[in-house]
């Protein structure tokens, strides 16, 4: 092959194959041209080369690489590839095309094995980026989502067809001066079809857009599904590759927390997991400290809070419920119930009392009545009769001639009532049925004198002169009456002697004191309790009674009242008048006679 190597002003022709030595020149361009302008190849067109020669260290001669030229010698449309070859080492005389730049200008890089084919490298000691690989459209009118570049994977398919199984491209979104925007995507083929994998656009980044069933799968070191999303559902799973709830957590005690400034459990602010054998919810404050603990298997609490239901403030005048941190309740409702309780399949306790640990009461129901009281010592109430009866608090049931209204010590003033009480007459129910004796008559006959009017000291007390004055007897004077005619009175159910034990307490004024939530310390220990907000007292002075001396405290005081039941007392006068005005009866009709 011959050549022309020369310059813009000074040219050298040459048959020969090789040229060795400078080429210089003056011009303020110089340049060095391979001219072929008579010979061409088996397939017409006409090749420039520059071989790169060497020898071998036994002195044969190889062709190390080749620059070479390629052009259409039939053709007029001047286009022209440029080959880079290199020697591999298995033919010294024909080395191996590695680059080819076509008239087109696309670079193909060709590599037989499974090394780099292109590195970018900078020797640059700055802070500056480098190396650097720019896509560069440079249109002279852009215009939104022209595409700007792409980066292909593809490779051939089983049948031998080349096939691009993955890209990168971008966009440009926006490209008004001033507020461009960029678009990049990740895509894939999935099933023979394109398929965008991820996208990130100026508003979002956005995973399988195009909503095929795939799983997207965070692995961390010891988990292989620290974080899983199921695409065939969208559930979320952590810890787990088949979550069936829209969020599953999965292991051996898995736990969700929320927190603030630090990425501890004892500083989240709510925390939920299994522990080691059960399930819980905990809720904690700023500093740390667990309020409300709720457990699947054990105690769950609120600690230090009111537990509101219905309302957003703590006002007893605002309907809702509330659960106050002392453990005590509020319960609102405007035209409705305030509590509603049912008690299914048995009759017993509704509601049990208890103070210091010890029952002192109950509200139950028996049957289709409910009732009310303290051990056997109770009230039942019956719609179906109208009537209040005495029960036994334990289950309901009755009690009859066993509990008494009221005593000596604890009375009730008035008993308003359309009629009178009845008492029991039933000969069936009496034994000793006898008239008054001679004594009895005798003692009956000095009481009838003994009704007197009389004004009650607590009435004068509290009306003064407006006090009204009442007809009865003195206990102490029917007690005198009795015993003058040898008889006791306290054997006869007319007259009543009580004793009970007495002893003033002195309650303190109570300041007001304003509500304050628990404090606690920096590593959550209890520094102080919740306070309840208390409303101010004046100091005063409680009796205490007490029915049996051993019970009494020291320094109480005996004390005993007297009593009589009129219905007996006045029967018994009775009883004495009819037989007396029997016997002057018969005195007169002797007489008469």
């Amino acid at each position: 092959m011959g050549g022309y190597i020369g310059a813009t002003a000074v040219g050298l022709v040459t048959t020969a194959a090789d040229v060795q030595g400078d080429i210089t020149s003056t011009d303020t361009t110089p340049e060095v041209i391979l001219k072929n302008t008579t010979e061409t190849d088996a397939d017409g067109s006409r090749d420039g080369k520059i071989t790169f020669k060497g020898e071998q260290s036994g002195g044969e001669e190889s062709t190390l690489a080749q620059i070479q030229s390629s052009h259409d010698g039939t053709s007029d449309d001047q286009k022209g590839d440029l080959i880079f070859k290199t020697n591999d080492g298995s033919d010294g005389a024909s080395p191996t095309t590695r680059m080819t730049i076509d008239s087109a200008g696309q670079v193909t890089i060709t590599t037989p094995d499974n090394g780099t084919q292109l590195t970018l490298e900078s020797t640059d000691a700055d802070a500056a980026v480098g190396p650097v690989l720019d896509l560069f459209r440079n249109s002279a009118s852009p215009t939104n989502f022209d595409i700007l570049g792409k980066v292909l994977f593809s490779g051939e398919d089983n049948g031998g067809n080349k096939t691009e199984y993955a890209h990168l491209q971008a966009y440009p979104q926006t490209v008004t001066g001033g507020a461009e925007s960029g678009y990049f995507e990740i895509h894939s083929l999935v099933g023979g079809t394109d398929r965008v994998r991820m996208e990130a656009n100026a508003t979002e980044v956005v995973i399988n857009n195009p909503g095929i069933d795939s799983d997207f799968r965070v692995e961390s070191d010891n988990d292989a599904n620290a974080l899983f999303v199921q695409g065939s559902d969208g559930n979320v799973g952590i810890g787990t590759s088949s979550p069936s709830v829209e969020v599953s957590i999965a292991g051996s005690d898995p736990q969700l927390c929320l927190w603030e400034g630090n990425d501890g459990a004892s500083s989240s602010k709510v925390q939920l997991g299994t522990g080691t054998a059960q399930g819980f919810i905990n809720v904690h404050k700023g500093d740390g400290t667990r309020t409300i603990q709720l457990n699947s298997d054990g105690d769950s609490y609120f600690n230090g809070v009111n537990v509101l239901v219905g309302k957003t403030t703590t006002s007893f005048s605002t309907a809702g419920s509330r659960l106050t941190p002392d453990g005590g309740g509020q319960f609102v409702v405007s035209g409705g119930a305030c509590v509603e309780m049912n008690r299914l399949s048995s009759d017993g306790t509704l509601m049990l009392f208890q103070k210091d640990g010890s029952t002192v009461g109950s509200i139950g129901t028996f049957s289709s009545r409910i009732y009310i009281g303290t051990g056997d010592t109770g009230l039942g109430f019956s719609s179906s009769t109208d009537a209040i009866f005495p029960v036994t608090a334990v289950d309901g049931s009755t009690r009859d001639d066993a509990v008494d209204l009221g005593r000596s010590a604890i009375r009730f003033d008035n008993i308003f009532a359309t009629n009178g009480t009845i008492g029991t007459s039933d000969k069936n129910e009496k034994q000793n049925i006898s008239s008054l004796t001679t004594a009895e008559i005798t003692a009956a006959t000095a009481i009838s004198k003994l009704f007197k009017t009389f004004k009650w000291n607590s009435a004068v007390v509290a009306k003064g002169d407006n006090a009204r004055t009442h007809t009865g007897v003195i206990a102490q004077q029917v007690q005198t009456a009795m015993s003058d005619a040898k008889l006791d009175a306290s054997k006869y159910a007319f007259w009543c002697s009580d004793t009970w034990w007495e002893k003033d307490v002195e309650v303190a004024a109570v300041e007001a004191v304003e509500a304050q939530d628990a404090v606690y310390d920096e590593e959550g220990n209890l520094v102080s309790e919740a306070v309840e907000a208390v409303e101010a007292k004046d100091a005063y002075t409680r009796t205490d009674t007490y029915e049996t001396k051993d019970e009494a405290p020291d320094g109480a005081t005996e004390r005993t009242r007297l009593g009589v039941r009129y219905p007996e007392l006045l029967a018994f006068i009775g009883a004495a008048t009819e037989q007396r005005l029997t016997s002057i009866e018969s005195r007169l009709t002797a007489l008469e006679g």
